[in-house]
């Protein structure tokens, strides 16, 4: 069950898509969104610009005071963001009298570095719900850590809302232990499902993908409208004609692995999954 959901906050404006995203999820099991907003350390930009010598103190009273208010006014922004959100919703706020089994919501603001807080909250929530970020370097960005350092999975959200309950899942599979979590983080999606399937694309010079059909028998135990869908590689990138037949299939959200070269901080996505993150238009859920 999906009973708590964080959910980062930027407060500029960019956050409706994560929010729409998490209340689908928590509607399946009436869960809790703890919404999530990290300022800028004032401290810490201080301490660096100290130490650079052509910085002198009235030029570095002056940016740190504005700092200071601009990380107060973004949390002011993102706190009336959650509010305006739970106010449309009727989602009780901090706790103002949730019942059991009803969707509830909080806020909080933390101070430091996004990334890393987002990264260690998310250990202890069940999802984690993001926005997809534009076309840039995402190597050290807030979605790449949470993917890689929380340990948990990450729901995705593009400008179009998931469709689970009675839709249609996808499943993007390879026989790899990243997609065997995806999945597994899934199955409260995949049993709500009105269908699944299994999407395999042969890769040049591999036998055929016969782990599709263990999947598929484990999957029909959970739900039974589970299907296999093998397409031959043709010669667009295997990761076009994924998402092309995901597409086609009338996808409302996409499940698959976070590909990736590397554990560490810096770690460099592979080129499957960095074309998803940068150029699908469905939700995805995804665990590394």
């Amino acid at each position: 069950m999906i009973r708590n959901i964080l959910v980062p906050v930027a407060g500029d404006g960019s956050d409706e898509a994560a929010f729409a995203a998490a209340l689908v999820a928590a509607r399946l099991d009436g869960a809790h969104l703890q919404f999530l907003h990290v300022r800028l350390d004032v401290v810490a930009v201080l301490s660096a610009m100290s130490a650079d010598a052509s910085v002198g103190m009235t030029m570095l009273q002056s940016t740190v005071d504005d700092l200071e208010t601009d990380a107060q006014a973004g949390v002011a922004r993102a706190r009336a963001a959650v509010a305006a959100f739970c106010a449309a919703n009727a989602i009780p706020l901090d706790d103002a009298g949730a019942q059991p089994g009803q969707i509830s919501a909080s806020f909080t603001a933390e101070t430091g570095d996004a990334a890393d807080i987002v990264a260690v909250a998310g250990r202890f929530a069940d999802l984690i719900v993001s926005q997809r970020l534009p076309k840039r370097d995402m190597e050290t960005g807030v979605l790449q850590t949470a993917l890689v350092a929380s340990g948990r999975p990450v729901l995705i959200a593009s400008g179009v809302t998931p469709t689970v309950a009675g839709g249609t899942v996808v499943i993007a599979w390879k026989d790899r232990p990243e997609a065997a979590r995806a999945v597994a983080y899934a199955m409260p999606l995949l049993e709500r499902a009105g269908r699944v399937v299994i999407l395999s694309v042969e890769e040049e010079g591999a036998a055929p993908e016969t782990s599709c059909d263990f999947l598929r028998a484990a999957l029909q135990w959970h739900n039974p409208a589970t299907e296999i869908v093998r397409m031959p590689r043709g010669e667009a990138p295997p990761v076009q004609t994924l998402l092309a037949k995901a597409t086609e299939l009338g996808a409302g959200l996409l499940v698959m692995g976070g590909y990736s070269h590397s554990r560490l901080r810096e770690t460099i996505f592979g080129g499957f999954t960095r074309s998803v993150l940068n150029g699908v238009s469905l939700p995805v859920l995804m665990a590394h």
